[in-house]
Formats: structure tokens, C-alpha cells, sequence
């Protein structure tokens, strides 16, 4: 039976998902980092199972370790914050580890722990982490970060009867 109306599109989770399971570097990359931000997450899990059309679809799991015990989690009810950095993280694996370039973000830190900014933003300033000069360029309504970027680092944007201006903060 054919409703006559296209198939549904993978969404974004889908996309993220596949892309790890068959990259298992950055998936690896990804994992370090979520599990070092949530100490709740012991691993994180990709299951292939098949749809109810026998498409092959891509499950993220989310593993808590509770009193020796290993309880799966679904990315949808993980914590905004984990979902977040899941689906930034695969975008920032590319960047500093494949392609180079610069990476752009708006309101970069939404739905992330304050404490978490500091070591998203060393993975582009360490050399150890960035060999192939990548760039984050990001906004934030989050101030606090500025002492983690520096003056020379920072660009203020102010807005003024519906026109933007901006100046260096040095």
C-alpha cells in the first residue's frame, strides 16, 4: 500500500549516528568527550537494526553504569546537554581531525554546561588536538567565556535601530 507521498527524510540523529558507525575514529573522538562532560555516561552504543520496511536504521544508546549494572538510554531521553554535544561533536571531529577550516556555530553553548565551554574551545586553541589549524567561530550570549578566550580572541557585536556593529575587544 502506497500512501503516494514521499518517504520520510532520515532526520539530523539518523545522519550523526550513521556517520559514527562507520567512522569509528571520530565516534571514538565523540564518546571521550561526552563521557568526560557527563560522568553518568559509562559508553555509548550504536545498534543497527532494521525498520519495519527493512531499512537499515542506526540506534544510538547511552550506557549508565548503576551499581555494577549497565541501563541503556535512548538519545531522545538523554539530557539536552548530552544531546547536544552528540550532535555537535561529529562536526568538530571533522574539522580538527579531517578537513581543517573553520567551524561555525551559533549560540555554540545552548543547552551546555558553563563548565563544558572551556574544553570545547581548547580543543581548537591546543595543538595536540587541532593539527590541521582548524578555527571555531562562534556566538554566545554566555559572557563568562571571555576569560577563557582572551581579549585578542573576542569580537563584541552590539546591535543599534536594527544594524549591527562589532569591534575587537583589544
Amino acid at each position: 500500500y502506497s500512501t503516494g507521498l514521499p518517504e520520510q527524510p532520515l532526520s539530523i540523529i539518523d545522519l550523526i549516528t550513521k556517520y559514527y558507525y562507520f567512522n569509528q575514529e571520530e565516534f571514538e573522538f565523540a564518546k571521550d568527550i561526552i563521557k568526560k562532560c557527563d560522568l553518568g555516561i559509562a559508553d555509548i552504543e550504536i545498534e543497527e537494526r532494521l525498520d519495519d520496511k527493512d531499512q537499515k536504521k542506526y540506534i544510538p544508546l547511552f550506557v549508565h553504569e548503576i551499581k555494577n549494572k549497565r541501563h541503556h538510554i535512548s538519545y531522545y531521553d538523554e539530557s539536552s546537554g548530552t544531546k547536544s554535544l552528540y550532535r555537535q561533536l561529529s562536526v568538530y571531529s571533522i574539522v580538527l581531525k579531517k578537513e581543517g577550516g573553520v567551524l561555525v556555530l551559533d549560540e555554540f553553548d545552548i543547552n551546555l554546561h558553563p563548565d563544558i565551554l572551556p574544553s570545547l574551545i581548547q580543543l581548537f586553541t591546543d595543538k595536540k588536538t587541532n593539527k590541521k589549524n582548524a578555527q571555531l567561530l562562534f556566538t554566545t550570549h554566555y559572557s563568562n567565556i571571555l576569560d577563557t578566550l582572551g581579549q585578542y580572541r573576542t569580537v563584541l557585536v552590539n546591535k543599534d535601530e536594527n544594524e549591527s556593529y562589532l569591534y575587537r575587544l583589544d
